[in-house]
């Protein structure tokens, strides 16, 4: 497999020089701020400092990219073809607990004011999806392309796990089963669109999944819950529904529009994200009562 071929996906690119796509390239800034945003908004919720809060999303940051680069060094070197994204997700879970149980393991001061891991890893996650997709719409290479979506579909799956265990009220074993149920159903609904109207939608098809699950989640945290986390996920659905529309016509509307709109599908994706860790900052800490559940006397 020719690591180093050139792929040309979007309106912007119309060289192989690595400043093709300008626009697309530099708006993935916009996740690294998502990122530091959301850990700096932690920080100031929890008291921790926020020296330290960021010094925890960084070491998740480092741990994911060194974890991501070197499994894709060894799928690409036993010569895989397709590089398999889902295999990145129990990676990622070992460096992250990996990370954590370091970092636990020094001097009680750190310990006594533990952060917040899971958003820290989350927010990691955030800041590796910019960069991975810097890479791509720079290099533009089939390694390029897995630096691209690995991060992506991590996120996906991570936050929705998250979103079961905090928001949902599930063990984390019922998160990870429910997660499971929904990669499933994530893989069979993205073929199913692939086969019937594909060609219409861009290849956005992987992503409209996650757009059901963020309105279905939230619909049902808000409806059957009463969870406050609920009417942010269905208006994170909305910012979602509008950056895979810009992300659709990024083609179509490349005769009108020369540097496309694919770099708008950033910018929203990156305001999406932040609203969604921010949710997690704000609402994810406590579980809410059950509506009708008994009350202590």
């Amino acid at each position: 497999m020719d690591l180093t071929r050139q792929i040309d996906a979007y309106c912007e690119r119309l060289s192989a020089a690595f400043w093709a796509e300008p626009f697309n390239a530099v708006t993935n800034a916009a996740f690294i701020v998502a990122g530091v945003v959301a850990l700096w908004s932690e920080a100031r919720r929890n008291g921790i400092g926020t020296a330290r809060t960021l010094l925890a999303g960084m070491l998740m940051t480092a741990g994911i990219i060194a974890i991501f680069t070197h499994l894709q060094a060894l799928l690409f070197a036993l010569g895989s073809i397709f590089f398999p994204t889902a295999l990145v997700v129990p990676m990622f879970a070992i460096g992250g607990v990996a990370l954590v149980a370091g970092l636990l393991a020094l001097p009680k001061g750190w310990r006594g004011e533990a952060p917040d891991w899971t958003l820290a890893w989350l927010a990691g996650n955030a800041i590796v999806v910019g960069i991975g997709s810097f890479l791509f719409h720079t290099f533009a290479t089939p390694w390029a392309v897995a630096a691209d979506t690995g991060p992506i579909l991590l996120f996906i799956l991570g936050y929705f796990t998250v979103a079961m265990h905090r928001y949902g009220g599930l063990s984390w074993r019922g998160s990870a089963l429910a997660t499971a149920g929904f990669l499933v159903g994530m893989g069979l609904l993205s073929w199913l669109l692939r086969e019937t109207i594909g060609p219409l939608i861009g290849g956005s098809q992987s992503y409209f999944p996650a757009l059901l699950a963020l309105f279905g989640v939230g619909l049902w945290l808000a409806r059957a819950r009463a969870h406050p986390a609920g009417p942010v996920l269905m208006r994170s659905a909305g910012i979602f529904a509008v950056s895979l529309t810009f992300r659709t016509m990024d083609g179509p509307l490349c005769e009108w529009i020369p540097i496309g709109t694919h770099f708008l599908w950033h910018l929203f994706n990156a305001l999406l994200l932040w609203t969604l860790l921010d949710c997690l900052v704000r609402h994810g800490h406590d579980v809410p009562e059950r509506p009708g559940a008994a009350q202590p006397a």
